[in-house]
């Protein structure tokens, strides 16, 4: 066994090696945890082009999470991409049960850049509802606003959960990026220098490494600003759509 410890990847598989379970071990890596995946579907997508998904039966998928659960003490979970709510809240309750108390990081990704597939349903209270205290859900600013803006009003997340939502989608040109997140504590502005460039798979590098940095026991705030400085780096790190791994 790992004196590492381990965290749980359940996300697609990008051939290109720049978002999906790819991107996740690579950060898991870096970030010095040991990295399990497990897939939730199976793209034909370059770092620039998305061109079709294919999805993995659920069964498979949850037997796959259970061998790895009965094996390895799982310290954190990032979930990827989706096909819609329901079997994202299936997926949730199933982890919920099998590894109570292990925070779930969940990446929901609304439509990958150039797809046709698109998240389907809305995110909904009950889905909300069904979170732990223990839990971090983080969209972007646009996933945010299509997903989840109707549910609240604005500057509230009146829940016992934790919303992160970063906004470098948001104030291209500007001097800086400022992600948001709110707990049950108390709301939070993360604000730091904008990187100049863009990369593909920000999103899934940002929830694998606050879920590695989570199960490296640090506290949710500290785990989300650490993860923010790694992917600042990893924007900075090239001048491709697909970057390096470093701290």
């Amino acid at each position: 066994m790992s004196e590492r410890p381990y965290v749980l990847a359940i996300s697609g598989f990008d051939p290109s090696g720049g978002a999906g379970v790819l991107a996740d071990i690579k950060t898991m890596e870096t970030l010095d945890v040991q990295g399990l995946a497990v897939l939730t579907a199976r793209t034909v997508q370059t770092e620039e082009k998305f061109y079709s998904c294919q999805w993995e039966r659920a069964s498979q998928m949850f037997a796959n999470i259970k061998i790895l659960a009965d094996r390895y003490e799982i310290a954190a979970v990032k979930i990827g991409i989706m096909p819609s709510a329901v079997p994202l809240m299936r997926l949730i309750r199933y982890l919920h049960e099998l590894l109570p108390k292990v925070p779930l990081v969940i990446d929901p990704i609304m439509r990958p850049t150039g797809a046709d597939y698109a998240f389907i349903g809305t995110i909904t209270m009950n889905f909300l509802k069904i979170l732990q205290p223990t839990d971090v859900i983080a969209p972007n600013t646009i996933e945010y606003r299509a997903l989840f803006a109707p549910l609240f009003r604005p500057g509230e997340y009146p829940l016992d959960t934790n919303l992160l939502i970063t906004g470098g989608h948001d104030g291209i040109g500007t001097k800086f990026v400022t992600d948001t997140l709110y707990t049950p504590e108390g709301k939070y502005d993360l604000r730091m220098p904008r990187v100049a460039g863009h990369k593909h798979g920000t999103g899934c590098i940002y929830t694998s490494a606050i879920a590695s940095h989570l199960a490296m026991g640090r506290n949710l705030l500290e785990a989300c600003q650490m993860a923010q400085s790694y992917v600042a780096s990893y924007i900075a790190s090239s001048e491709t759509l697909l970057g390096r791994h470093h701290v």
